[in-house]
């Protein structure tokens, strides 16, 4: 990361930026990639790295010893050998947009051979992904007009989705989306209009019955991964781009309890290699939280962190304990995180607390005379005694307890299972694992289905799954 930060600073030298201008957000993010192209006995047939632009900040590139590095230039493509001891700099679209086509991203590709593997390694560095991206304000005068609007690094990272694998739609989009801010007015005011008419199209839907409280199940990442070709780490990465994109509707719609699902209790039974990472990414995510200019504190969103906490490295205790902190005093919308969580976990937290809390209070009453429970509490609910601990006792328990049950649980990864996740909670609980959704719909849907759904049934849509245990009186 050092290099890096030396290059972006010679880079800012070279722009007339001033120094340090990529430090901190624009540059926080980072990823070390090694591909590796087996030979083909006829090249002809295979590609090993397709035509593109990084879509990051730079790129700083290893190679190897084999040749097949292309980059197009004036209409064909030009090799660049592999230099002992050296790096490979490529510029980015995001680079390209911050310095207002000053630099440009140059499209290349990678080739293999028929006689040797060849491996290179690649850091990608990146803002992080709530950073608004935009040309540098140094670079824009009378004289130089912007040539790309600002936008949401996640709005890029769409767009660039998109159009990636589709060579006429990059041919023709080569901006995905963030077109020339001075060449094409009708552009912006048409992008103006759709909206506000988006927001009118949220406010009519939001008049009727929307659902207060929506959970999701954070699953499908490394699936999505392996479908675009990624590392396991990218897609968390777009995981949590989603879950920005759901916060972001579900405000709009007037939601006003979100809880995700982003880390297991058995999750921590996996290779150490793959949970250390994910653990890095969460408390880079995490320590976001607690800045100004964060979605957070522009939704006016509290933030919770539910589990067994006592799990998770220190760090990321700290990092989460003064993210809640940092968030306190906002209420428009509650956003609940469940990391270090299972529902089993939860319940038997629950019921331990409500014993306590209830021992507690007869013990109270029995140093003052009142000789509650005198024998075996067990003993004297068998014997036709009253429940020892109640529903209500269990609920204020819960991890979870500062919210109501939630009105839809969606399973982004369209799995028929509950994942062990909000037993308690969903028993009547509208579920939907359908393998593509959207969070607008879902909640349009329910609210059709609103006046169908019985008191002590869960309406279900997606695939069939069974739904969770009913509520009980528990005496222990």
């Amino acid at each position: 990361m050092k290099l890096a930060s030396k290059i972006l600073e010679l880079i800012c030298e070279g722009l007339g930026l001033e120094s340090g201008y990529f430090e901190g957000k624009l540059s926080e993010s980072s990823l070390l990639a090694v591909n590796r192209y087996p030979p083909c006995p006829d090249p002809s047939l295979t590609l090993g790295l397709p035509k593109h632009c990084d879509p990051n900040l730079i790129t700083i590139l290893l190679q190897g010893e084999v040749r097949g590095l292309q980059v197009f230039k004036d209409g064909e493509w030009i090799g660049v050998g592999p230099v002992p001891q050296a790096f490979v700099i490529n510029i980015g679209y995001q680079l390209q947009i911050i310095s207002n086509n000053k630099l440009k991203g140059a499209e290349h590709r990678a080739v293999t051979n028929s006689r040797d593997a060849r491996t290179s390694a690649a850091f990608f560095v990146s803002p992080r992904p709530d950073s608004i991206i935009e040309p540098a304000k140094a670079l824009i005068n009378a004289d130089n007009h912007p040539v790309y609007r600002a936008f949401e690094l996640t709005e890029f990272i769409s767009n660039y989705m998109s159009t990636k694998g589709n060579s006429e739609a990059s041919k023709n989009s080569r901006d995905f989306g963030m077109r020339n801010a001075s060449k094409d007015k009708a552009i912006e005011i048409l992008g103006k209009l759709v909206s506000f008419l988006r927001k009118c199209m949220i406010n009519i839907i939001s008049v009727g019955p929307m659902p207060n409280h929506i959970a999701f199940i954070m699953d499908g990442n490394r699936s999505y991964a392996r479908k675009h070709n990624m590392g396991k780490l990218t897609g968390h990465k777009f995981g949590l781009l989603a879950l920005f994109s759901c916060v972001k509707y579900g405000y709009e719609l007037g939601v006003r309890y979100l809880t995700f699902y982003a880390f297991s209790i058995d999750s921590f039974k996996q290779n150490p290699d793959e949970v250390e990472p994910l653990m890095d990414l969460f408390l880079e995510y995490v320590q976001g939280f607690m800045k100004e200019e964060t979605f957070v504190n522009r939704y006016g969103m509290r933030v919770f962190f539910k589990g067994d906490l006592k799990l998770c490295s220190e760090p990321v205790r700290l990092a989460a304990k003064k993210a809640m902190l940092a968030t306190a005093q906002n209420s428009k919308i509650f956003l609940t995180i469940c990391v270090a969580y299972s529902s089993t976990n939860e319940i038997v937290h629950a019921v331990q607390e409500s014993c306590e809390e209830k021992w507690g209070e007869i013990s109270l009453l029995n140093e003052n005379g009142a000789n509650f429970y005198s024998t075996n509490p067990v003993e004297n609910e068998i014997n036709g005694g009253e429940s020892f601990v109640k529903i209500t006792d269990i609920d204020k328990n819960m991890y979870t307890a500062i919210a109501p049950d939630p009105d839809i649980l969606i399973h982004t990864s369209g799995e028929t299972r509950l994942s062990n996740f909000l037993l308690w909670q969903t028993t009547y609980t509208y579920l939907y694992c359908g393998l593509r959704w959207y969070l607008v719909p879902k909640a349009i849907d329910r609210m059709h289905h609103y006046d169908d759904q019985v008191p002590n049934q869960c309406a279900i849509v997606g695939h069939m799954i069974s739904p969770s245990t009913h509520k009980h009186d528990i005496t222990v």
